[in-house]
């Protein structure tokens, strides 16, 4: 039981983890665990403001 209850954890907060608001795009933080931050993130190019800014 406690295996599941680790995988579980994992799977959530790899699957939940999200670039794709304005919110989200402009706090200078890696939402999504890409390796891109913001104006850099490819996610955050489709927002109209490029995800440099609220």
């Amino acid at each position: 039981m406690k295996c599941i209850s680790v995988l579980f954890v994992f799977f959530s907060l790899c699957t939940f983890s999200q670039e794709n608001s304005a919110i989200l795009c402009s706090d200078g933080i890696d939402n999504d665990n890409d390796g891109k931050v913001d104006c850099l993130d490819f996610d955050c190019i489709n927002l109209p403001n490029d995800g440099c800014s609220i």
